[in-house]
């Protein structure tokens, strides 16, 4: 080995290990440093509790345990959760270096159904965490459920869809459950239960009864059952009654005239009733108005889409209207009025009496 080589090697050897012996001191002291922070620090083992699945009434109840790594008094100072049905049992105000302390929190699960997820804020004097934020999660099951929970009936007047509705009641408990006879409180109604599987699964049908009311309703369906937890079950009834044909809007209104640009607008019609609905034809008595109809599911969904040319006013001496000519319609035709919006100043252009038209929902 040359000379210089034998002069140098030692010397880098040295030098090698000098730097090994610096990083390793560092490293030393930088793992003491995160080892013993300054101050309070909280440090919580599971911030986030899930329950899994509860029945619903059962407490359930979570002991959040929290260390304090710091190496200064912790002091805990609110406890505060995000709603009522969460209340703190106790906590530990103040936790001394290397100590643990507890927040014991119980969620009252009574009056929900499905996921649930609750929060809890701490106020601590930990300068780093000084809110930190706990959560409740899991499912509750209601003893006996009920889907949907309220039965929505949309009956049509000519006897259309929506006259009847059902609503499934499932046994959560541990025991067969048994349902008695359902009762309505409401003469608008009729109520049949059936059974799906025995103890286990019932379907709850409603029906609305002849004649069909003439506005909304509202009621209830009761039945008693077998179980001292659960004594009886009440499922609430909506009955919206609906027009057999529904045109919306009932009223164009257009821009001032005359119009600075081409204009669009669109008029949707709805059937409900029993029979399908063909539309034979659709105009504006205005010149230069046209009507194009689309139909969106047959006999049922239409669209209307009106376009006027820039330039179009509508006459203030009589009234212009959207006619619609319709098949199956005791009344075959179908007028809708067009009105001006109001102009600048809040000034509204004249109208002829005769212009005063009821909305229509003609039977089919």
């Amino acid at each position: 080995m040359p000379k210089r080589d034998i002069l140098w090697w030692p010397a880098r050897l040295r030098f090698g290990g000098a730097g090994l012996a610096a990083a390793l001191v560092f490293a030393s002291l930088t793992g003491l440093a995160e080892a013993k922070p300054s101050g309070p620090v909280i440090k919580f083992s599971d911030p986030a509790f899930d329950f899994g699945t509860a029945m619903a009434g059962d407490a359930v109840l979570h002991d959040f345990v929290f260390t304090n790594t710091g190496d200064v008094t912790l002091e805990v100072t609110a406890v505060n959760p995000s709603c009522s049905c969460t209340t703190v049992n106790d906590w530990t105000r103040e936790v001394t270096p290397g100590q643990c302390g507890h927040i014991v929190l119980q969620l009252d699960s009574t009056r929900f159904n499905g996921p649930v997820t609750r929060t809890i804020m701490i106020t601590d004097n930990d300068p780093a965490r000084h809110n930190l934020m706990l959560s409740f999660r899991g499912t509750v099951r209601k003893l006996v459920g009920v889907n949907p929970p309220m039965i929505i009936l949309k009956p049509v007047a000519d006897g259309g869809d929506g006259a009847v509705g059902a609503a499934k009641i499932t046994d959560n408990l541990a025991e067969p459950l048994t349902l008695g006879k359902p009762v309505c409180n409401n003469s608008a109604f009729t109520a049949e239960l059936k059974i799906n599987q025995t103890g286990r699964e019932f379907q709850l049908i409603v029906r609305v009864a002849q004649p069909v009311p003439s506005s909304m309703l509202q009621g209830t369906v009761s039945m008693p059952t077998s179980s001292d937890r659960v004594p009886s079950i009440t499922v609430p009834i909506l009955i919206l009654p609906q027009a057999p044909l529904m045109v919306s809007p009932n009223i164009i209104t257009l821009p001032p005239g005359p119009l600075r640009t081409v204009t669009q607008e669109t008029v949707q019609l709805s059937n409900w009733g029993k029979k399908l609905l063909s539309i034979t034809g659709a105009n504006v008595d205005m010149p230069g108005a046209t009507v194009q109809i689309q139909e969106l599911q047959t006999g049922r969904e239409f669209n209307l889409v009106l376009t006027f040319p820039a330039g179009f006013k509508l006459p203030l001496d009589r009234e212009t209207s959207l006619t619609i000519s319709a098949a199956n319609l005791v009344a075959p035709l179908i007028r809708v009025p067009l009105r001006e919006s109001p102009v600048a100043g809040g000034k509204i252009p004249p109208k002829s009496p005769t212009m005063t038209v009821p909305p229509f929902s003609p039977k089919l």
